[in-house]
């Protein structure tokens, strides 16, 4: 009885076929709190330069040196803890970031902080590895992109709440207070993590591997499809189509029935990492200049400090209805809005670079591009789960992660090193340049996957 009661411990839950919200939910608040701690000082950037007496550029490393610490150690921490059970791994990374924060919040020096944020920032590589993946343990393959919605809203929150309340608590009561109340937030987090997250394996076991082939021949059947050597993420039923109709009929074309297709998408290690190297193009642009934002706001855009907080909380609220919409956008347009809404974001720093402008208009130049902006790295995600292969999910994980940190690492190195020298309006030209390469990548990429695809007819067996 022992036995056999351990045995279904150990054994990885089967995808539930409805969305488990209490588990999503408490991602979502993971995620939350790890953005929050991530991103203060881009709100509070001008309180720890004068705290620390760096300049606001060596400030703005700090984010640089947690992010580049992310991208060397995030590949090789998820190969070494690849045999351990993802939901035990996420408890001991948060442990770990739990410790960061408050060593942060002591450090007396710019050099010690620089230091705790270093040893943050190998908690932070190893979070991002398990929570990008983490979903396609809980659901079925085709719910997996409202899922990761869930986990992408907690960030679109943090930009919402945490950075700005951050922020308003830094101007307040000092930026370590605002830290501080971070770390008792994530000590509240263990305890949901502890209580409603269920052991989930290490997504390479054989057990792993014979529910996922179950469930992907289930939904080849229930598409009506034919199942040898097709994957449920890599068939996606369209919508019906006119067909001609065959045999007899064909004398007569202008006879057409509806005919059902699948699109068949073969999932490409090679393509992810494509994906995963135009990811980084974007975030050293979004970053260049997010990191500077509130220099941004302040001297570029000519905002008071003392209302940078409701800025800061009007872009995240629009952010917040960015996310709450991605997974649906989608399912119903795929690439298209990825592609529309990196365009928004050129436009949008484009405009902040050819300021003078009235500050309404430059606020509204801010807005549009958090707002756009919010829904990108959900459409990155998504794109991902959908053509990784599944053995690999793990591991392109780790180098979607660490391509995203390298991309933050980057981009607030190249922000503050342009700042010092050319000041705030070229650091956002480049950064517009930066998004632009990386629509550019992301439109061949998108050719390259079609190729690869093709829409296949059948006779429905119940017709």
């Amino acid at each position: 009885m022992f036995n056999s009661s351990t045995e279904v411990l150990m054994t990885p839950p089967a995808p539930a076929t409805r969305l488990p919200i209490p588990q999503l939910l408490t991602l979502a608040g993971a995620t939350f709190l790890v953005i929050t701690a991530e991103m203060l000082p881009a709100g509070v950037l001008q309180l720890i330069s004068k705290d620390l007496g760096v300049s606001e550029s060596y400030a703005g490393y700090l984010m640089s040196g947690y992010a580049f610490t992310v991208v060397v150690t995030c590949i090789p921490l998820t190969h070494l803890t690849r045999n351990i059970d993802r939901t035990r791994l996420l408890r001991m990374v948060i442990v770990t970031y739990l410790i960061g924060t408050f060593l942060t919040v002591i450090a007396p020096t710019y050099w010690t902080v620089m230091g705790a944020r270093i040893f943050t920032g190998i908690a932070h590589g190893l979070f991002w590895a398990i929570i990008s993946a983490y979903p396609a343990y809980l659901v079925a393959p085709n719910l997996i992109p409202r899922a990761v919605v869930y986990t992408s809203v907690g960030g679109s929150i943090a930009f919402i709440l945490g950075v700005p309340l951050s922020t308003w608590m830094g101007q307040q009561f000092g930026w370590r207070t605002s830290l501080a109340g971070i770390g008792v937030g994530l000590a509240i987090l263990l305890v949901f993590l502890y209580r409603l997250l269920p052991l989930v394996g290490t997504g390479g076991d054989a057990r792993d591997e014979e529910a996922r082939q179950a469930q992907e021949r289930a939904n080849c059947v229930d598409a009506g499809a034919p199942t040898e050597g097709l994957s449920a993420e890599a068939v996606a039923p369209s919508e019906n189509r006119q067909e001609p109709v065959l045999g007899a009929a064909e004398a007569l074309p202008s006879v057409r029935v509806n005919r059902p297709r699948v699109l068949i998408r073969r999932q490409s290690f090679a393509a992810a990492l494509g994906l995963c190297f135009t990811v980084a193009l974007y975030v050293i642009g979004q970053y260049t200049a997010y990191t500077y934002i509130s220099v941004i706001i302040n001297q570029q855009v000519g905002v008071s400090l003392k209302y940078l907080a409701l800025v800061l909380l009007a872009a995240g609220l629009l952010g917040f209805g960015s996310s709450l919409t991605s997974g649906r956008m989608f399912e119903r347009f795929g690439n298209r809005m990825l592609v529309a809404m990196m365009a928004i974001v050129v436009f949008s720093l484009g405009m902040l670079w050819m300021i003078p402008f009235p500050t309404s208009l430059g606020i509204f130049w801010i807005l549009l591009w958090n707002a756009a902006a919010a829904f990108i790295p959900s459409f990155f995600v998504m794109r991902l789960l959908n053509i990784s292969p599944t053995k690999h999910r793990d591991l392109l994980a780790a180098i979607y992660n660490a391509c995203f940190n390298f991309g933050i690492g980057g981009g607030a190195f190249t922000g503050g090193w342009i700042l010092s020298r050319a000041g705030i309006g070229w650091v956002v030209l480049m950064a517009a340049c930066f998004v632009f390469i990386s629509l550019v990548a992301t439109l061949l990429l998108t050719l390259r996957i079609r190729r690869s695809e093709k829409y296949v007819l059948w006779e429905s067996q119940q017709a």
